[in-house]
């Protein structure tokens, strides 16, 4: 409802993939692979519902990979299945796989990378590996910009494997892997830059301050509590304190600005949520931790290759702590981490007792269907089932109290035959149902952009229209009678809390 719709359908009124001036800046620096893939099926159908389904298909074709990334390890066909079942009853995998969000798209595209990379020692070709390995690794980055830290310990291992394996003739095929990956991502680097002036974008300044061990353990034992939230409050709020302790008696700041993101809530686990921005994987990460550790102690594990199924992971999610700033919202962020953690848990899985899998089996499955039947913004089961509940409902279901701002906002635009809205933002509004509710084919161009996108390339007849009525939602507005655009004056109409109307 922010950007990963918002910006699909500025790209279809702009016929083009261009920067253009927002509010919303993640619209135009955020990698934008997933949403090209929203564009498509945007233009190809009206029925909004099957924008769901981009998410979809990579989780069921992630459930795959991950099951051909054990085999390559060796493991039988029944370590593949468990891969499979731990992959698919995966809380946060579950709730995103039908949504437009972007994180699945990323993980397949990582698992890709980590078959292609295991590939080398058991394909006769080595050009088909590297060429997929690069291509996958490409498309990773052009997915979103977290692949560029979970990547970091993937490369330099497939470098060493294609070096071993190809000796004399490795500089070849790695000048060829770098070739490939700038090919897939030059068009997205070179728009950020001509309008940030870096490949990747805008910063936001989510790195730590400085990078050390009280960051990497501080916010390795934040990110780890979140996933641990429980239906429970006191569980919660015990493993909060506990968190903060641990940290405390190793001198760690666990509040320190320093290793978290100023406009992120401060650390907490928190309440127990089935919402695809703030779900924790409980189940998955407790066995996770077990299997690790098992997988660490048990000498023939140790010596064979599912060690570095166990060690690509672990990296990534201690470069992910030690370069970024810990917030709220990263829980979601690790799926790519948890479907390659998936091959771990099939390999210890599969060699305990019989009885011990079966209460396994069963906790996930229960887990899983609680998160499948009872999905905070889109559920099957309930008064607000999307069997039941109309697409307005739908679109509102994570933010209800939106829902009669839009409704109102729509009904102004069609009484007075808006054609083209103006938009006075703040930098994570709503924009989408602008768009989706009007019957009509309304422009929403965001005005007076104070960021470094209002420069942005917009094509020339747009310059010279001027907005039919401006919609804000600054606080700071919402007390003005009057706004005036291009030395043109617009008068308040509506007003409801920050969000304001005004009619030229």
């Amino acid at each position: 409802m922010t950007y990963h719709l918002g910006r699909v359908v500025h790209w279809m009124h702009n016929k083009n993939v261009n920067p253009y001036p927002t509010y919303i800046d993640r619209q135009v620096t955020q990698p934008p692979l997933a949403e090209y893939y929203l564009l498509h099926i945007h233009l190809l159908t009206a029925y909004t519902p099957v924008l769901n389904f981009v998410q979809w298909l990579f989780f069921a074709a992630s459930i795959l990979v991950v099951s051909l990334i054990v085999r390559s390890l060796g493991g039988d066909r029944k370590m593949q299945l468990y891969s499979m079942f731990f992959t698919a009853t995966m809380p946060m995998a579950i709730l995103q796989s039908n949504s437009t969000q972007n994180d699945i798209v990323l993980g397949f595209f990582m698992l890709c990378a980590v078959y292609f990379l295991l590939a080398l020692h058991t394909e006769k070709s080595i050009v088909h590996s590297v060429l997929l390995f690069s291509v996958s690794c490409g498309l990773a980055l052009i997915t979103k910009g977290v692949a560029l830290i979970f990547l970091l310990p993937v490369v330099p291992v497939f470098t060493f494997l294609l070096i071993r394996k190809t000796q004399q003739r490795s500089p070849v095929y790695i000048l060829f892997t770098i070739a490939v990956i700038c090919l897939l991502t030059f068009p997205y680097a070179t728009r950020n830059y001509t309008v940030y002036r870096s490949p990747l974008g805008n910063a936001y300044n989510l790195n730590n301050d400085c990078y050390s061990f009280q960051g990497i353990f501080g916010n390795s034992t934040k990110n780890i509590a979140i996933q641990l939230r429980t239906p429970f409050p006191k569980i919660n709020d015990a493993v909060t304190r506990a968190t903060v302790k641990i940290n405390t008696a190793l001198g760690v700041d666990t509040f320190s600005e320093t290793y978290n993101w100023h406009y992120s809530p401060r650390f907490s686990v928190g309440y127990f949520s089935t919402q695809e921005d703030t779900a924790g994987n409980f189940l998955h990460t407790l066995l996770g931790i077990v299997c690790l550790v098992l997988l660490m102690s048990i000498k023939s594990l140790r010596r064979s290759k599912w060690l570095l199924l166990a060690v690509l992971p672990i990296s990534m999610f201690l470069l992910f702590n030690l370069i970024l700033k810990w917030q709220v919202w990263h829980v979601r962020l690790f799926v790519s981490i948890g479907f390659l953690l998936c091959g771990v848990l099939a390999c210890c899985v599969n060699r305990w007792p019989v009885y011990l899998r079966y209460t396994i089996i069963l906790l996930f499955c229960t887990s899983a269907s609680l998160f499948l039947f009872f999905n905070n913004g889109r559920p099957l089961l309930g008064k607000n089932s999307i069997f039941t509940a109309s697409g307005t409902e739908q679109y509102f279901a994570n933010n209800k109290p939106l829902q009669p701002v839009f409704e109102k906002i729509t009904e102004l635009m069609l009484e007075n035959n808006v054609e083209m809205l103006g938009y006075v933002a703040s930098g994570d509004a709503w924009e989408y149902p602008l768009w989706a509710l009007s019957e009509k084919n309304v422009f929403v161009e965001h005005i007076d952009v104070p960021n470094a996108t209002r420069n942005a390339f917009r094509d020339r007849l747009e310059k010279t229209r001027l907005p039919e009525m401006i919609v804000s939602n600054h606080s700071e507005l919402a007390s003005e009678d009057v706004y005036v655009y291009a030395g043109v004056s617009y008068f308040k109409i509506w007003r409801d809390g920050n969000w304001s109307a005004y009619l030229k």
